[in-house]
């Protein structure tokens, strides 16, 4: 039985582009395509940096990410490896706001920022996109895993805001549902996270989740 143990991170400090440059790219690119060219910051350079030492570099046998760049940088700082050979994977990307699901959780954004998941699920629409998103993004991990040989076992997964613990829950087979677990009161800062493991055919032990820099709690 092979045993993975994923590292999964929100992304780096990135980028904020002015209001005059959103209107110069608005002809060639919409706003959802935009925020996923952000680049990281030198400030987010520096989380990542830190961050890779907090974890006492362990050698990443691979890496996957959201196709934002910010995600994408990430993941390199982070695991050591180059870009070009940083998997992307949609379902750990921002979800496009033009669809129902994708709209629901950037409503949820503005309104409420950054914050955890038991803050967005106060209402239920809410609730049913994360919970939606959880086990979207889960069988994208499960998938992605699936392809890689036995002897890739330190995974890093670097994605975005509430939707890096949406993940966790159900990749870790926490939860039925995002209810009533300690994971939902967590609130992600830039390069925070989790690490857990997952084996074959086998659910998680909530007791092997180690959060990763984080400091607040709903």
């Amino acid at each position: 039985m092979t045993t993975r143990r994923i590292t999964a991170l929100r992304h780096a400090n990135a980028v904020t582009l002015t209001e005059e440059l959103k209107k110069a790219l608005s002809e060639r690119m919409s706003a959802y395509e935009m925020d996923n060219a952000r680049s990281m910051s030198f400030l987010g350079a520096r989380q990542s940096t830190d961050r890779r030492e907090a974890l006492l570099s362990p050698k990443y046998h691979a890496a996957f990410a959201s196709p934002a760049k910010r995600a994408v940088q990430t993941a390199s700082y982070v695991s050591g490896i180059s870009e070009t050979h940083i998997i992307r994977v949609d379902a750990f990307g921002i979800v496009d706001p033009s669809t129902t699901l994708g709209k629901t959780l950037d409503d949820a954004y503005v309104k409420y920022g950054v914050a955890s998941l038991a803050t967005y699920c106060k209402d239920p629409a809410f609730k049913a996109a994360l919970n939606c998103y959880g086990l979207y993004a889960a069988d994208a991990l499960f998938r992605e895993l699936a392809k890689l040989p036995d002897e890739s076992t330190e995974i890093l997964v670097v994605g975005h805001g509430s939707l890096i613990p949406a993940m966790v829950l159900f990749a870790g087979g926490f939860p039925g549902s995002i209810e009533g677990h300690t994971i939902e009161y967590t609130i992600l800062g830039e390069t925070d996270g989790f690490r857990f493991a997952i084996g074959d055919g086998e659910e998680s032990d909530v007791g092997n989740l180690e959060v990763i820099g984080l400091d607040d709690f709903d």
